[in-house]
């Protein structure tokens, strides 16, 4: 009697495991390639043209860098005076002199060899403020020349001790 039951079990459970099922899930694969920005060439210093202390001629030169974003990238340059302390922004800065002489003379940027267009730094990602702005090649491997062009008045040059006077300019690139 006992094998009765055991085969009636089994033959009970014959269907079951002959059917078959599937259950199915899709899922996505991504990359993410984000934007970067270089100043590929760095700029040279600039000498501004040697003047007398009696002079009273502006003093003016110019420096050149390069940029290179990913391809297709905008982006806006702006330039940052190290002695803008109010934060202005505005492309203008102060010549400091060395060692003991504390005195000093203002400069200003520009985005233009008439000097009538300041190059300052409130340029953001999305507005060029008044800084310059730019366009990766579309290859994404050529650099963007600029030029910036520097002045200092010869009214605030006059009569100064003789010496080397110095600031520091940043480049900031947004994008």
């Amino acid at each position: 009697m006992k094998k009765l039951v055991l085969v009636s079990i089994l033959a009970g459970l014959a269907p079951f495991a002959a059917s078959a099922a599937t259950a199915t899930a899709n899922f996505t694969v991504s990359l993410t390639i984000q934007s970067t920005c270089s100043v590929t060439t760095a700029p040279t210093n600039v000498s501004l043209a040697r003047v007398k202390s009696t002079s009273s001629a502006d003093a003016t030169g110019s420096s050149s860098f390069s940029v290179t974003c990913s391809k297709g990238t905008p982006f806006n340059v702006g330039l940052q005076t190290s002695t803008d302390t109010a934060g202005a922004g505005n492309g203008t800065g102060t010549l400091v002199g060395t060692g003991t002489n504390n005195e000093t003379i203002p400069y200003a940027l520009f985005q233009d060899a008439g000097f009538a267009t300041a190059w300052g730094n409130t340029a953001t990602a999305t507005t060029v403020g008044n800084g310059v702005a730019g366009a990766a090649n579309t290859d994404g491997t050529t650099a963007r020349a600029f030029t910036v062009y520097v002045k200092a008045l010869g009214t605030n040059i006059n009569n100064k001790k003789p010496d080397t006077y110095k600031d520091r300019v940043t480049v900031n690139v947004q994008y």
